[in-house]
């Protein structure tokens, strides 16, 4: 077994183990809802204190029904109403004057930082969401996002959103054979992967195996590279 093998092995175990995850208590003090209580109200006035929940987006088209349950097991929620997940991320906070406000602290293994501003972010996502239609992806397309955990990252997921095409994450740490698996049980032809990352110290070449995984995906695919390491590899 591979070293990448090995490593999904392991996550999928940990991910099985584990059934919750608490975030951090700094992160939950600054949340929009951070009063115990609300699991109660939610108990107690249910469906209808979805309503409240969905007060805290933005939506293009209003809902009529919060819960349709006439088909059960089959509900549909906020049955009539379209919203856009990239817009409620981005837009709605530039419209709101909050574009100068911090959206994205990145800080990289070897110390390297970047910032983005809910409006520095909202023109990256637009940008790359032009590249995706130039590449002729459309509404309902899957895009494969093959990446570490860098800025690009969430720019592409809020890119796929922006026009409708659904993304599939695939762990960088996962296998060629993985990401195979993954591409063809999504039918996705497009990928969006980068040249290389960092881990403990050590430039490793993700391009290669992403090329290797290609190798066994039905259909021909578009992919877009993302810059990471530069002439690192070389040197590494």
């Amino acid at each position: 077994m591979g070293t990448d093998d090995g490593q999904e092995v392991e996550l999928e175990a940990r991910l099985a183990d584990q059934e919750t995850f608490d975030p951090p208590e700094a992160f939950v003090e600054q949340a929009n809802v951070s009063d115990p209580g609300i699991y109660d109200e939610f108990e107690e006035n249910w469906p209808e204190c979805w309503e409240r929940a969905a007060d805290l987006l933005s939506w293009e088209s209003e809902y009529d029904t919060v819960l349709d349950d006439g088909d059960e097991p089959f509900y549909e929620w906020f049955t009539g109403g379209e919203l856009n997940a990239s817009a409620n991320c981005l837009d709605r906070h530039v419209e709101e004057g909050r574009g100068d406000e911090l959206a994205i602290q990145w800080e990289g293994e070897l110390g390297d930082t970047r910032e983005f501003t809910y409006e520095e972010l909202l023109g990256e996502v637009e940008e790359f969401a032009a590249v995706l239609r130039d590449l002729d992806v459309v509404e309902d397309d899957v895009v494969t996002l093959y990446l570490p955990m860098i800025p690009e990252l969430p720019i592409a997921m809020l890119a796929c959103a922006r026009i409708g095409a659904p993304h599939s994450v695939v762990f960088a740490g996962f296998s060629a054979d993985a990401l195979a698996t993954r591409m063809n049980a999504a039918d996705s032809d497009h990928l969006v992967t980068c040249d290389g990352y960092y881990r403990r110290g050590d430039a490793l070449d993700h391009k290669e195996k992403a090329d290797e995984g290609l190798e066994s995906v039905t259909g021909d695919t578009t992919t877009v590279v993302v810059d990471r390491l530069g002439d690192e590899l070389e040197h590494s």
